[in-house]
């Protein structure tokens, strides 16, 4: 009869140990790749998404099956005890031991480790459980709404997913999901980036003027192609229209290019990429002119740029190739361009002693203003502080492209 008891016991601390083993596994599944399971229609991870989303459902059937076999195996072991002519009251020297390491914190550790394929493997038997409880777990589940409301309480807000729980769900061990992982990760960077960032300086456009016949630009892209023509009038920052190539098949070789060019859409500098890309979507655009903070354009930015950040793929109709390099530092107006040459492995022009402050005052027909942009080779320039004479500090980046 000792027997008995002693297999009874450990029998309910190997039960309470899976109803704990699925619990946990529930708590640990990735909720997107759930959601992906379900989307190809399995039945198990049907049974399981049925049983999250009625979490009264869940642990009420957990709780009552770890409770029911904790007392059941506490009962066993005190007439086990019993049987073997020693006090009941001692058998919870080691129950007590028993559940925790076996039916709790082994089962545990083992579900977190292993959460997918745990509740997966589970979820039959715990979802028949769950109906045949159903009763007892509706009424307590109706008393809890009674009573909330009864409270006054607000309604609970649906659960969303944080960036950190969407990047993970996509991460595999395995090498075929590498690129994918990688596109992620490049849409989660996009959101602290501007359109600054990625957009194409105006230096390194190719541009016509509002004047230009089809015979010029056609003469300007045989030397510098690009699909996307910025058209200016009398200064090159005051951009009055974009001329794609498509649009120009039909014209003649004497007429202005502008009137077959479409309105510039304008876009700050610092608008967010994101930002920038849902709107993409809804103006149905393909290119922005970015503008700095006088309002001058300096750069433009295709949607094309965008998707090929995210894909980390060159795009055929990216108006350059982008940068490997990204620099955004805070530099002195005082730093000779030598010096800016050598630690930036840049070519500006140079002559004997020149400072960055006299290299911006000579591109320049004017003296510059505070937060005035000016784009010098790959480099973008912004005045930061001024001096009466000169430039005292300056932000320098490198312009994606």
């Amino acid at each position: 009869m000792s027997r008995t008891y002693l297999a009874l016991t450990f029998l309910s601390i190997a039960v309470q140990a899976l109803f704990a083993f699925f619990e946990m596994s529930c708590i640990s599944f990735n909720k997107v790749r759930l959601q992906y399971y379900v989307s190809l229609g399995s039945r198990r991870a049907t049974w399981l998404n049925y049983l999250l989303k009625r979490p009264s459902r869940l642990f009420g059937t957990t709780l009552i099956g770890i409770t029911t076999f904790l007392v059941i195996g506490s009962e066993c072991a005190r007439r086990f005890y019993e049987s073997i002519h020693l006090d009941p009251d001692w058998a919870p020297l080691t129950q007590v031991p028993l559940v925790v390491v076996f039916g709790e914190l082994a089962s545990m550790f083992a579900a977190r480790r292993h959460p997918e394929q745990a509740a997966m493997f589970c979820v039959p038997l715990m979802f028949f459980v769950a109906k045949m409880l159903t009763p007892i777990t509706w009424t307590f589940d109706q008393f809890s709404h009674i009573l909330h409301k009864w409270m006054g309480k607000e309604k609970e807000v649906p659960l969303f997913l944080s960036r950190e729980e969407v990047r993970l769900a996509f991460e595999e061990k395995d090498s075929k999901g590498d690129e994918f992982n990688a596109t992620v990760n490049q849409i989660f960077q996009l959101k602290n980036m501007t359109a600054g960032q990625l957009m194409t300086s105006l230096a390194n456009v190719p541009m016509a003027n509002s004047s230009a016949t089809f015979e010029e630009v056609r003469h300007l892209l045989s030397v510098h192609y690009a699909p996307i023509v910025p058209i200016y009038h009398r200064f090159p920052h005051n951009i009055v229209a974009i001329a794609q190539i498509r649009d120009l098949l039909s014209v003649t070789q004497d007429k202005r290019v502008i009137d077959s060019a479409h309105s510039p859409w304008f876009v700050a500098q610092n608008t967010s990429v994101l930002a920038l890309l849902e709107q993409f979507k809804r103006n149905n655009q393909s290119t922005a002119v970015i503008l700095e903070a006088s309002g001058h354009a300096v750069g433009l930015l295709t949607l094309d740029q965008i998707l090929a950040t995210i894909f980390g793929k060159e795009s055929s109709s990216q108006v350059l190739e982008e940068s490997t390099r990204y620099i955004e530092r805070t530099l002195s107006g005082e730093m000779r361009v030598a010096v800016f040459n050598q630690q930036f492995e840049a070519n500006l022009p140079d002559q004997e002693n020149r400072t960055l402050s006299d290299l911006i005052l000579s591109q320049l027909d004017h003296f510059p203003v505070k937060e005035e942009s000016i784009c010098i080779n790959e480099f973008a320039f912004t005045v930061d502080e001024l001096t009466l004479r000169s430039v005292k500090t300056l932000t320098v980046r490198t312009m994606r492209y």
